[in-house]
């Protein structure tokens, strides 16, 4: 299902997917110019089976869905693209892994000090730079005085403002911020505030070890090929403005993959994206390809391709309803409460999605409960009576309910105005609630009609936390967040007693959780905090994402998960690639 874009502040990381996946997450603005400008899609052909190891190329798929790829993590917005590429070549203090958990990269340990006011990271002894330049505490801190330039702050540049003297820093009014190099190996970050999740901001691409000496009389553009990283790969460059080409770093010091001395990430762009990359998956050009609705009736026919169908195992992502609390009749929380009672959630994932979704079992995703030992709230049940009592309590009826309208964009496809339509049905015959889809308007004009009313009044959301933690929460429903305010209008000033006090609790709840440096404590606190929006009905669940991708049999070792997707994670030693031909 479609849903509508906003246009997200570059430095606030409180950021809302809309209408996105891993595939694609949300925008976050661009700074400078592009690293490498990679509009339309080339196939190249594989190397020969009977090539040397180190000859033979790894052929990848990267799908920037009309966004620029920069190759530069202090130039690259937060899209999917840059998630799934950067950390191959830039690494890090920390990183994520497969299914958005922190785990140490150039870092031997952090730790926190001062109830989390202070972070202090250990840099591993055996790391270097690709320019055989050695990873000090000093070399990272002018790395990330590089992404605070004031000239040209770097777009992820969010993920950093909680440093202490981050706000004067990046407009040029100071030269002092919270960075300090205690020795050679020992760095220290101090905030502004303690922030319990503070090392998943760290482990953000934006972090990335950037060796400025080498950087020194280099242009902008030929920066990311001036081996000024810190990974297992560095990028090359490439002839072809369709094409990213990785090779190993020298100095990298763990072991590389088996089988293959190139990586070539083919930028396959446009409409017919998905299916272009799986023609090539299917002709041996490609080891990958994800797989989506669009191209899964060529994989039910074809016994050899459903062999190498691979699926996610744990969803990272929730499709949500919002509604509108500042609007008729939704600032009554019983009808919200009749819009979620009135959802068969297995009907819509099985019948309705065709199987792309899973039925949803909360607000947050699967991922959660399955890494990071989370135990989140069930939703409100599937019971037609309770939702046609509480409309019925709300004193709404045929004569007096007032217009509901969900805007479906009108480039929309077929499927999505089926799948919205049937929801919308399935709404109404159980509750009573009519709520009518205009498909007319562009995006534009519906962001437009957002502006002037200050919200929708019920609209779908794709929802991807960036990391497995609950602590996405807070950005999904805090009333100043994006997703919010302007959106569904959650707060404390609301005139309505009850949701007003919900926000303020809630709001109190977040404040105290990112100041709790126990992770127990603060699952179970995070626990309360969504069984405050289910039971205010502030987000109802539909369901969780299906990840569903191709890998060729050659491949084998890599990792994926909800936070990766169709993407390997790191092509580390584990990482096996023997074709046959």
């Amino acid at each position: 299902m479609t849903t509508n874009h906003n246009a997200p502040d570059p430095t606030n990381i409180n950021q809302f997917s809309l209408n996105t996946s891993r595939r694609a997450v949300v925008v976050a603005g661009a700074a400078g110019m592009a690293t490498a400008l990679l509009p339309a899609p080339t196939m190249l052909a594989a190397q020969d089976g009977d090539a040397s190891p180190s000859d033979q190329i790894l052929s990848l798929p990267l799908y920037p869905y009309g966004e620029l790829v920069f190759l530069d993590p202090h130039r690259a917005t937060n899209w999917g693209h840059h998630w799934v590429l950067l950390p191959q070549v830039w690494a890090g203090l920390l990183r994520l892994d497969e299914h958005g958990a922190v785990m140490n990269d150039l870092a031997s340990s952090i730790e926190s000090e001062d109830d989390g006011l202070v972070w202090v990271a250990t840099i591993r002894s055996d790391v270097t730079f690709a320019s055989g330049n050695p990873v000090t505490a000093e070399a990272m801190i002018q790395g990330w005085r590089r992404a605070l330039n004031a000239q040209q702050l770097a777009p992820m540049a969010g993920y950093m403002s909680r440093v202490e003297g981050f706000d004067a820093f990046i407009v040029g009014d100071s030269e002092e911020i919270g960075f300090e190099a205690r020795d050679n190996s020992t760095v220290a970050i101090r905030l502004s505030e303690p922030y319990a999740h503070f090392p998943e901001d760290l482990a953000t691409f934006v972090w990335a070890a950037v060796d400025t000496v080498a950087l020194d009389g280099v242009p902008g553009s030929e920066a990311p090929f001036a081996d000024a990283s810190a990974g297992l790969w560095r990028f090359a460059i490439s002839e072809d403005d369709t094409l990213v080409r990785m090779i190993p770093n020298p100095n990298a010091p763990d072991a590389l993959p088996n089988g293959f001395g190139e990586v070539q990430w083919r930028v396959i762009d446009g409409a017919q994206a998905a299916e272009t990359a799986f023609s090539a998956f299917q002709n041996g050009e490609l080891a990958i390809a994800d797989v989506t609705r669009d191209v899964s009736a060529a994989v039910q026919q074809d016994q050899a391709l459903a062999d190498q169908i691979q699926t996610i195992p744990s969803s990272g992502s929730t499709m949500l309803i919002g509604m509108d609390f500042a609007q008729a009749p939704f600032d009554d929380v019983r009808v919200r409460r009749a819009v979620a009672a009135s959802i068969d959630r297995s009907v819509w994932a099985t019948e309705i999605t065709a199987g792309e979704f899973t039925e949803a079992t909360s607000i947050t995703p699967p991922v959660l409960m399955e890494s990071a030992n989370y135990a989140a709230p069930d939703p409100l049940g599937f019971d037609p009576d309770l939702a046609r009592s509480l409309i019925a309590e709300a004193g709404i009826d045929k004569t007096n309910q007032p217009v509901i309208a969900y805007y479906l964009t009108a480039g929309a496809s077929n499927i999505q105005r089926e799948q919205a339509t049937a929801l919308l049905d399935m709404i109404n015959a159980n509750s009573g609630l009519v709520i009518e889809l205009d498909d007319t308007l562009t995006t534009e004009q519906i962001e437009a009609l957002r502006g002037d009313n200050g919200g929708l009044q019920f609209d779908l959301r794709w929802w991807w936390p960036l990391t497995n933690s609950p602590s996405g929460l807070v950005s999904l429903a805090a009333s100043d967040s994006a997703s919010m305010s302007g959106w569904f209008n959650w707060s404390a000033d609301l005139e309505n007693a009850d949701a007003s006090a919900a926000a303020e609790t809630f709001a109190a709840l977040a404040a105290d959780i990112v100041l709790t440096m126990d992770a127990t404590e603060r699952a179970q606190m995070y626990a309360e905090a969504e069984q405050i929006l289910m039971d205010n009905a502030v987000f109802v669940p539909l369901g969780h994402w299906v990840q569903t991708y191709a890998q060729s049999s050659a491949l084998t070792g890599t990792r994926q998960g909800a936070f990766t997707g169709y993407a390997p994670l790191v092509l580390d030693s584990d990482v096996v690639y023997q074709p046959t031909s």
